[in-house]
């Protein structure tokens, strides 16, 4: 089953980083990111930290669109039934 899309949009510097710390890395939350890529763009398998398992599980795919070096975009697919198509694990152990 696919989510639809959770629109959001942060446009500059300080509008994402409060986001970041808000929420995605917020310090209640444990994640583990694992490098890939996603139709030839460099992205990132976040796995977050689900007590019940005891491991991180799959969440969400990042995908960065890079210009000239720098991160242009970030586009965040919450789809984790897709990580295996990815190769990517099923779980990571603490």
């Amino acid at each position: 089953m696919t989510m639809p899309p959770l629109p959001s949009w942060y446009s500059g510097r300080e509008q994402v980083a409060a986001f970041l710390r808000g929420y995605a890395l917020a310090e209640i939350k444990r994640w583990q990111l694992i490098p890939t890529s996603a139709n030839g763009q460099p992205a990132l398998a976040g796995y977050l930290w689900d007590e019940q398992t005891e491991a991180f599980m799959p969440y969400c795919l990042y995908v960065l669109t890079l210009r000239e070096g720098q991160i242009e975009e970030i586009t965040a697919f919450v789809s984790p039934e897709t990580f295996q198509r990815f190769g990517l694990p099923e779980s990571i152990a603490a």
